[in-house]
């Protein structure tokens, strides 16, 4: 799921590259995925089946996102 993180429908087409996104963080309800000023997708927790589901979705991201980043700052 989180591999090719874009979005697709008959009006958009949209592709996000996690070197591209600037920062990742949740809160107890919602994941935030910044991928620009004042630009972010929000992930609401209730689309999991359970808490457990929601945070292991949020550190594969951050994994993902700091693999990526990690790689450009060397």
């Amino acid at each position: 799921m989180l591999k090719d993180c874009g979005k697709k429908t008959d009006f958009n087409d949209t592709l996000h590259v996690w070197k591209g996104i600037k920062d990742i963080f949740m809160t107890r309800r919602y994941m935030y995925i910044n991928v620009g000023d004042n630009v972010f997708h929000v992930i609401p927790a209730r689309c999991f089946e359970s808490r457990e589901a929601f945070e292991q979705c949020f550190d594969t991201a951050l994994e993902y996102w700091r693999a990526d980043n990690s790689v450009n700052s060397t």
